[in-house]
């Protein structure tokens, strides 16, 4: 275990480096290619440029994150992101507005606070990781760093489909962001008020979607096949419940929601038909992501991978042809989104089913472990 994750920090912190690298050279590059308004493209750079100085601190971070989710110690990341959420709301204050004597950076002092936020929950977790003696192991900070390539090839076997899966999905999301850069700048700012509030009920059923991850690779350590299905049958029964509460909540109060991201009044309205599409989209979504960590739990992660690819040409080609042939607005990123997740929703339900059967999960396991 020690070994698995000190190798997984020190290649990570390689990989972080080199895309940190990418990014402060070819940054602007990369944000052409996605039609980012020229008018927008120096804010742009500026919170890029100051903001990727946080990805070797992440590889340290998520490693960390994931270690501690596989022992079911999941209350110091939930600490750790209070602080980190308070913290950063503070320096923003701070430094946009120019609080306490400092000059007021704008843009350039909330990718600041950010930055400053995010180092600070590395270090705690890292701090709490390296000092804690309930933990199942014990690792010193020296210990943090190992070069043990051949384990590493063994967990980037199960670990890279997972990231080409976010990649793609990232990607798939990049294009559309392209296809509303085409369209209207106003629309792209409609879609980002939107997410926002999507983004902030996904960290309630990634949290259940998590959950599930580990309660299920737990059980499957201790050869309890027998207890996945019914694991799975009551963590989508609680985001279904968890996701209708929230998605109440947003349709009775949508507009002071909404008055919490931004004062425009006009970009409000605009954003309050789209809300509809978004809530929707949240439940085959969320079941998606839920049963998505319950078959990687099985330590099957190509199957996620090829979904997202399905999905990902999807959504390009969907959101293309909606757009640019039939000339529909916002809406079509949405309807896109909608087919996809829902598409995605049942064929990995079906699967999940189709593999956790007592005898074919126990030798998935078998396989993996070998």
């Amino acid at each position: 275990m020690q070994k698995t994750i000190s190798s997984t920090i020190t290649y990570n912190i390689v990989f972080a480096l080199i895309l940190m690298f990418g990014w402060l050279f070819f940054g602007e590059t990369i944000l052409r290619w996605i039609n980012v308004d020229q008018a927008i493209m120096p804010y742009a750079l500026t919170y890029m440029r100051i903001i990727v100085i946080y990805l070797p601190f992440y590889a340290i971070d998520g490693t960390i994150q994931g270690a501690l989710q596989a022992f079911g110690k999941t209350k110091p990341i939930m600490y750790a992101g209070i602080v980190k959420v308070f913290l950063n709301i503070f320096l923003d204050w701070v430094l946009i507005f120019g609080k306490f004597g400092l000059p007021a950076l704008g843009i350039q002092g909330a990718a600041i606070a950010t930055l400053t936020a995010n180092i600070v929950t590395s270090i705690i977790l890292t701090l709490y990781f390296t000092n804690n003696s309930v933990l199942p192991i014990r690792m010193l900070l020296s210990q943090l760093i190992a070069f043990k390539w051949k384990l590493y090839t063994k967990i980037v076997a199960i670990g890279l489909p997972t990231g080409l899966e976010f990649f793609l999905w990232h990607l798939g999301n990049l294009v559309l962001i392209s296809f509303l850069n085409k369209i209207d700048t106003m629309g792209v700012a409609v879609y980002v008020l939107s997410s926002s509030i999507g983004i902030f009920i996904f960290m309630i059923y990634i949290a259940i979607a998590k959950a599930t991850m580990t309660l299920t690779s737990q059980r499957l350590g201790a050869k309890d096949y027998d207890s996945v299905r019914h694991i799975m049958n009551r963590s989508i029964i609680y985001n279904l419940v968890v996701v209708s509460i929230f998605v109440i909540g947003v349709v009775f109060f949508t507009e002071p929601i909404l008055d919490i991201f931004t004062d425009d009044s006009q970009l409000i309205a605009m954003t309050l038909p789209i809300i509809v599409y978004l809530l929707i989209t949240l439940y085959p979504k969320s079941i998606n992501v839920v049963i998505g960590h319950g078959i990687r739990a099985t330590g099957n992660t190509k199957w996620m991978m090829y979904t997202q690819i399905i999905g990902t040409v999807l959504v390009i080609t969907m959101s293309y042809i909606l757009i640019n042939i039939f000339e529909f607005g916002l809406e079509a990123i949405f309807i896109t989104v909608l087919v996809d997740e829902s598409v995605r929703s049942i064929i990995n339900s079906i699967y999940f089913m189709y593999k956790t059967s007592a005898s074919r999960i126990s030798q998935s396991v078998i396989k993996v472990v070998g």
